[in-house]
This record gives C-alpha cells, sequence and structure tokens, in this order.
C-alpha cells in the first residue's frame, strides 16, 4: 500500500546498506521514514480488495497527486490519520505534505463514478513525539463533506471502545495501496490479515521504553504492513458482533524491509477516543457569544418597532 511510514532503528541490527537499498527499490513513494530520509511504509503480500469492501479507507496526496498516505473516514467530513504523515524534514517545506484527501477509489491511478476528492485542515495531536513516535494520530477534516449519495462506496466506520483488543476483536485487517512483494506500488487497493499480538512482542524489538499503552502490536507470518501504509487502518471486526467493524488501529512504524514474521506498531485508537471526540472542526468558524447577543438585540428592536 502506498503512502508515507515510520521507520524505527531502536534495538535493530539493521545495517545502513539495507536502507540504501529499499531507498532505491522505493524511488516513486514520495514519503519519508522516521528520519525523513525518503523510505514509505506499505502493505507486503497483500489481497486485492474490491469495490466497496473497504469504504472507509482514503488516499491522502500530495501536490502532484501522488499518494503518500493512508486515511480513515470516522464521520462525513473527518478521517484519522497518522501524525507522522504530516511531519517535515529537514529540507522540506509545505508542498511535501498531503494537502488532499481522495475516497471512493479502488485504484490509484483510475478515478471511479463514486470518486470524492477534497482538501482538508489537518489536526495533528499536540503531544505527538516524533523521537519515541508517542501520540502519532491525528484528524483531518474535509472542507467538502461526503454525502448520502455515496453511502455504497464511501461510508465511515466506527472507533474502537474497547481496550483489550486481543480478546474483544478478531479477523482484523490492514489496508491500503502499497507494495507487494517486487517492492512497487499496488495500483489496487490491498488488505493482508494480521493477528494482535501482546505489546510486550513489539518491545522486545523496538524497545519496551517505546511501546506503551498507546500503541498495538500487529503482525501475521505470510504478511506484513512495510514501506506505505502510514496513517491507513488496521480494522478488526467485534467478536460480541461479528457484522460490526471498527478502527482498533492506525499504522505508525515497524521494520525498514517488508518482513512478514515480525510484527508491526500500531496507535492504539480506543486509547485516543476521548482526544478524537473533544476535537473541535476547525472549518466550522464559532460564532462568538458577543455577535449571537447583538443579532438577538437588532431581532427584538425589528419586532418591538412593528408593535
Amino acid at each position: 500500500m502506498g503512502g508515507t511510514a515510520i521507520y524505527m532503528y531502536l534495538k535493530m541490527a539493521v545495517s545502513t546498506s539495507c536502507v540504501i537499498i529499499l531507498t532505491l527499490l522505493l524511488p516513486y513513494s514520495m514519503s519519508k521514514d522516521l528520519h525523513g530520509d525518503g523510505i514509505s511504509i506499505q502493505i507486503y503480500d497483500g489481497i486485492d480488495a474490491k469495490t466497496g469492501q473497504f469504504p472507509f479507507i482514503g488516499s491522502l496526496r500530495g501536490i502532484y497527486d501522488l499518494h503518500m498516505c493512508g486515511a480513515t473516514l470516522i464521520s462525513n467530513d473527518t478521517a484519522v490519520t497518522a501524525a507522522h504523515c504530516f511531519e517535515l524534514g529537514s529540507n522540506e517545506d509545505a508542498d511535501n505534505l498531503p494537502s488532499l484527501a481522495v475516497f471512493g477509489d479502488l485504484e490509484l491511478w483510475r478515478t471511479s463514478p463514486t470518486h470524492h476528492h477534497s482538501t482538508f485542515t489537518a489536526v495533528t495531536h499536540e503531544q505527538y513525539d516524533q523521537v519515541i513516535i508517542k501520540n502519532d494520530i491525528a484528524l483531518i477534516y474535509l472542507k467538502s463533506p461526503i454525502f448520502d449519495k455515496y453511502e455504497k462506496s464511501i461510508s465511515s466506520i466506527p472507533i474502537a471502545n474497547s481496550s483489550n483488543e486481543i480478546s474483544d476483536y478478531s479477523s482484523c485487517f490492514v489496508i491500503g495501496w502499497g507494495a507487494t512483494g517486487d517492492y512497487q506500488l499496488s495500483n489496487v487497493l490491498q488488505y493482508a490479515p494480521l493477528e494482535l499480538y501482546e505489546n510486550f512482542v513489539c518491545g522486545e524489538i523496538f524497545g519496551y521504553h517505546v511501546i506503551d499503552e498507546t500503541k498495538l502490536c500487529a503482525g501475521s507470518q505470510t504478511s506484513d504492513a512495510c514501506p506505505g501504509d502510514s496513517g491507513g487502518p488496521l480494522a478488526c471486526y467485534r467478536n460480541d458482533d461479528p457484522s460490526v467493524m471498527e478502527l482498533v488501529g492506525v499504522v505508525s512504524f515497524g521494520i525498514p524491509e517488508c518482513q512478514a514474521g515480525v510484527p508491526g506498531v500500531y496507535t492504539r485508537v480506543s486509547t485516543f477516543r476521548d482526544w478524537i471526540e473533544s476535537r473541535p472542526d476547525p472549518n466550522r468558524a464559532s460564532v462568538p457569544y458577543i455577535t449571537i447577543y447583538f443579532v438577538l438585540v437588532m431581532a427584538y428592536i425589528s419586532i418591538y418597532s412593528y408593535i
């Protein structure tokens, strides 16, 4: 899957040559890793999705309409993504950031009849820490909301209620437009089933001081979220109602290589539910109380003058 990814090198024996090779293999990803060097995170060995299978998935794109990150629709005008998608490298400016959100397309390079695109306002978590990748979550507010005419192809997903993900959820999938086995972006939306692990599994790989209660650990012996899915969803079905899928995680970081059998790290959405629900929509300008008071007074005067 395409997009921006963050790669953690903490406590990992990854040689510089591997990073250079991956950089050469992904010249068109237009994404950056933890240090902004141009590597993204994508799904390895994924499965082609069908039209409408994951109607909540969106693509965040830059000024040249290139896919940079994934996003997940949670209402008709709001989507969740990763804070690191809006992180600038030392030699980058605002043109290197996503500025357009696209929903309703199964393919990156072909517009569907239900295509919907919108510019947006991004709000990253105010305590995002790029060093230990803490609070790696952001909201985007679409300036052109999505309405009911797209309901079969574009619809929102509920955010997770439970923080006991391992016991309360099953059949989890990471979704996006990422690399397949040849490290090239997939034109068709991909998904891969993943298993939720206890956090200590990722702690042994990335460091226990990095993997805290705001993160989830997930992986598979056959698939991996690797260079391109950053900001995209980890969506799971509820065990108490298998018909309900919820947004459980947001793709955050993993090892630089696409390697099945090594889990990746996801932002734990349930720990940010209050933060998500308390954010005011910056696109909806609030009316000052003094303005409301003035309007009411003028209305009263106008009515009184006719009496």
